[in-house]
């Protein structure tokens, strides 16, 4: 798998994306509903453990580095209203 937010990368709607430190116990994978343009580090990702919630990441990677950083991330629940996610799962890193 590619790097999420890296240009090119394979981060279409629908993608799997795999966590590699789990945001909470039992949630390995993360999956890509929506990017959000213009920024193409920005996207709406559904992790099953949180449903109905969706997650908004903010990445930042360093290229010299197999792995993306993603911190802080957020929540937004149905009514559309952003809440900072918890502590616990601030931090995550993606990779390939």
């Amino acid at each position: 798998m590619m790097l999420l937010g890296v240009p090119g990368a394979a981060t279409a709607e629908g993608d799997d994306v795999d966590v590699a430190s789990p945001p909470a116990p039992g949630c390995m994978t993360w999956r890509v509903v929506k990017k959000i343009p213009p920024l193409y580090t920005t996207f709406r990702i559904h992790n099953g453990c949180v449903a109905p919630y969706t997650v908004r990441l903010d990445i930042a990677y360093a290229p010299d580095t197999a792995c993306v950083r993603v911190d802080p991330f957020r929540f937004v629940d149905q009514d559309n209203d952003w809440n900072y996610g918890e502590p616990s799962i601030q931090g995550v890193v993606l990779c390939e």
